[in-house]
């Protein structure tokens, strides 16, 4: 009975240490990586959870009322120890040895609750072995299926130790294949709004008129911009233009990454030359991009980022090949049709850094460029 219930402190205080450590385990770029058989075969008197200085032996948890041979092995009888009257200790070694196989990873001042959990645990065990549990049928199928799921979880916390931490080689070969999605542009932009925000285009045919005389004027202020006209000042005519009395929104965008505009945007807006112009015709609003400047990023500086996106990238292509190598039918007569199985998606993620917020005006949030944009470059 004792072995479920440390299968579900297992899957518990794995849980917290993860949720804990999250910040502390995302995936690194160390030159020194600790070998498999290293991490896991470690003594228990190596394993540091951050407590104070007490010898292996010593105990550190005693508890009243628990007899030593329902706790598999963890607890023992302490001095004086009577079957009416049972008392069993947990030393220190055999505390932690349980922490870094439940959770190698939780925090010091998480081990008191991971003790608290496994004495009411303890006691649960107890119970259930005095109360006939661990004969019932249904006790055997259970721990079956709970057994299944923490292989599957310790196998996840291996294959993450394999791969978060990728070597410098494959690093260097995705930043050498992908180099060009590693840029940074500074931009400036003018947002020409083709709904009318004054609310008082309300028909059909005002509607209309708005959106045409927004494109007429997009097309205008697109022309002066490539003139070299100052994009803040034309930014306010605009808005002029369009009789909207709210502040302008800033043409000052800042660096903006490649990836984070749509991408025939995009694609437009980076292959331009300092100073070139480029119009983008959006679902809410013409946009007008003027490039002020462009710069390969380091390696240095996106090795972080390069190193997340491996992780992910073997580890989705790991669980992948663990999937396809298992092939299952099922019979519809028992089973019935059930619902359509769910396409899979790709087994590997984008190529491209993460995306930076698109651009777009703090007032109107849909206009987020997203469509296909008017190719008028310089």
């Amino acid at each position: 009975m004792f072995r479920l219930l440390l299968i579900l402190l297992v899957a518990s205080a794995t849980a917290a240490a993860q949720t804990a450590g999250s910040s502390s385990s995302k995936p690194s770029t160390a030159k020194n990586q600790t070998s498999s058989s290293a991490r896991t075969g470690r003594s228990a008197a190596s394993h540091k959870t951050g407590a104070g200085t007490a010898p292996a032996g010593e105990t550190v948890i005693t508890i009243k009322g628990l007899c030593a041979s329902a706790s598999e092995g963890i607890a023992r009888p302490a001095a004086g120890s009577t079957k009416g009257s049972c008392v069993s200790t947990i030393s220190k070694s055999s505390f932690e040895e349980l922490v870094h196989a439940v959770a190698p990873n939780i925090p010091p001042n998480m081990r008191k609750n991971v003790a608290q959990q496994l004495v009411e645990l303890l006691a649960l065990a107890q119970a259930a072995e005095k109360a006939g549990i661990d004969k019932e049928p249904s006790f055997a199928e259970f721990l079956k299926v709970q057994k299944l799921t923490v292989l599957g979880n310790l196998y996840g916390r291996s294959l993450d130790e394999k791969y978060k931490h990728p070597p410098q080689s494959e690093i260097d070969a995705y930043y050498k294949e992908h180099q060009g999605d590693f840029q940074e542009a500074k931009l400036r932009r003018v947002y020409v709004p083709k709904l009318d925000p004054t609310g008082k285009s309300t028909t059909t045919e005002q509607k209309a008129a708005y959106a045409e005389k927004a494109r007429k004027l997009a097309d205008d202020i697109h022309a002066r911009a490539q003139k070299g006209e100052d994009m803040q000042a034309l930014q306010k005519d605009a808005y002029t233009s369009l009789g909207i009395t709210t502040t302008p929104p800033p043409a000052e965008l800042g660096a903006i990454r490649k990836g984070a505009l749509s991408p025939q945007t995009d694609k437009a807006v980076f292959a331009l030359a300092p100073g070139g112009v480029y119009m983008s015709d959006e679902p809410a609003a013409f946009i007008v991009y003027k490039l002020e400047n462009k710069q390969q990023l380091s390696e240095d500086g996106v090795k972080e980022e390069i190193s997340r996106m491996l992780y992910q990238q073997n580890m989705q292509g790991q669980r992948k090949e663990i999937s396809s190598s298992v092939q299952a039918s099922f019979d519809d007569k028992y089973f019935g049709a059930g619902m359509p199985a769910e396409k899979e998606g790709p087994a590997t993620p984008s190529a491209k850094p993460a995306a930076a917020p698109t651009p777009s005006p703090s007032a109107p949030a849909s206009a987020a460029p997203s469509a296909t944009p008017v190719p008028k470059s310089k």
